[in-house]
């Protein structure tokens, strides 16, 4: 998958559609339907199924592969998280499988530099 991309010449949008349109092909499932032997980004990207967490996961783990700033916030302490993608200084919120890189948030996200 990232071997198919021209990093150098992509746009950090287009880079964070890439994520969103990976996200758009797979499946959203309950925790307890995946394969307790296999990751989360695993059971995403290869099995093409994955729970809330996945996507949270896989989100973090793409955008960092691609170059781009990203974030979560875990809402309430339970299992649902929020992502959040940079793009050209701007921040995106992603929940499952639904980045929407349409409308930025105004929700005050703290980035670090790892």
């Amino acid at each position: 998958w990232l071997n198919s991309m021209d990093l150098e010449n992509m746009s950090e949008m287009d880079k964070a559609k890439e994520i969103q349109k990976v996200f758009k092909e797979r499946d959203v499932v309950e925790s307890t339907n995946l394969r307790q032997d296999r990751s989360m980004e695993y059971s995403l990207l290869i099995e093409g199924k994955g729970s809330d967490g996945s996507y949270t996961v896989t989100a973090t783990v793409l955008a960092k592969a691609l170059g781009l700033k990203s974030a979560v916030n875990n809402l309430g302490g339970g299992d649902f998280t929020v992502y959040y993608i940079q793009v050209d200084g701007k921040t995106y919120r992603g929940i499952t499988n639904n980045l929407n890189l349409s409308t930025p948030t105004t929700d005050n996200v703290y980035f670090s530099n790892y």
